[in-house]
Parts: C-alpha cells; sequence; structure tokens
C-alpha cells in the first residue's frame, strides 16, 4: 500500500517487542515477558504449525533494517539465528521459517526506492524487484526522516535506486 504509517507502525512495534521480549545475554526473543512466577522463560526457535516467534522476529527485522537503514536492527536479526545455531545445524528441517533469515544475513537485503509518483512505484513492482529486496516509496516525510540514505536522495528526482551498504545507486532498470 505504501501507507507510510504502516511502516512507522512496524518500526514502534518492533522496538515494543525489542524492549519487552529480546534478551540481550543470548540474543533471541522469549515468547512472555519476564515475571517472578514463571518457572519456564522460553525462547523458541523450531516451527510447529506456524513459524516461531523468532524466525518471524529475524525476517521483520532484517526488512526492517533494509527499509529503514538501521544497523541496530541488522544486528539483532544476525544475533537472533546466531542463537539457534547449533539446532538449526543438527535439526535444520525444524527451522524453516528460519532459512531466509539466514540467507539475508549472509547475502544481505537491498531496498529498492522509487521515487516519483505512487503509480511509478506499483508499476515497478509490477516489473518484479528480484529477490532479497524489499521496495520502498521515497517521497514520504516520514521515511525520508528516519532513513538518512532516503533523505539524501532529491525529493523531485524521478526513478529507481538501489540501496545497500550506505550507498544509493541509480539504475535504469531492475
Amino acid at each position: 500500500t505504501f501507507k507510510e504509517t504502516y511502516l512507522e507502525f512496524a518500526d514502534i512495534l518492533q522496538k515494543s517487542q525489542i524492549s519487552s521480549f529480546h534478551d540481550a545475554t543470548s540474543s533471541a526473543f522469549f515468547t512472555t515477558r519476564p515475571h517472578p512466577s514463571l518457572l519456564l522463560h522460553l525462547k523458541s526457535g523450531m516451527d510447529a504449525a506456524e513459524p516461531s516467534s523468532n524466525s518471524v522476529s529475524a525476517s521483520n527485522l532484517h526488512r526492517l533494517a533494509s527499509l529503514l537503514n538501521d544497523e541496530n536492527y541488522s544486528k539483532l536479526a544476525v544475533e537472533t539465528v546466531a542463537a539457534f545455531e547449533a539446532e538449526v545445524m543438527q535439526f535444520p528441517h525444524c527451522f524453516a521459517g528460519m532459512l531466509g533469515s539466514i540467507v539475508m544475513g549472509k547475502i544481505g537485503v537491498q531496498t529498492v526506492v522509487v521515487m516519483g509518483p505512487l503509480e511509478t512505484v506499483r508499476q515497478k513492482i509490477k516489473e518484479g524487484v528480484g529477490v532479497g529486496r524489499t521496495v520502498a516509496w521515497g517521497g514520504g516525510e516520514w521515511l525520508r526522516a528516519r532513513n538518512e540514505l532516503v533523505g539524501s536522495i532529491p525529493k523531485d528526482k524521478e526513478g529507481v535506486m538501489i540501496c545497500a551498504e550506505g550507498v544509493c545507486r541509480e539504475v535504469p532498470e531492475l
């Protein structure tokens, strides 16, 4: 939809999850908030009928890190995956939800920033953006303020930019 309010809410929600559920000692997310009456304080990495909370968290962190150019989110995503490294090596079939995050951590995620009218963005998505990329519309004020790379692109510029590793470069076609 490219409504910035959704991206802003995702950022707020991620910060809330980090402050409420992240275990800085072992770099993963608990399934419950700490409480003195809990006998066990679990961190799930294995998938069941649904992906584990840590699989979803790692994926969300990678995507938000890419969209917002946020190194802290990227670091947390890699650390979350690393917390389950021994189990993934022994039982990879139990961690299907985490495999995408393992790949994103190894090869990285590029952000495709489309500048210009929203209709241009929608057309570029129909043409395809490739694997390992997130797509953002660079014309919104919140994203331009939150992501320094997107903010550095002239607002009146039209075209497609690929942003990765602290640099945005214009590409003629996707």
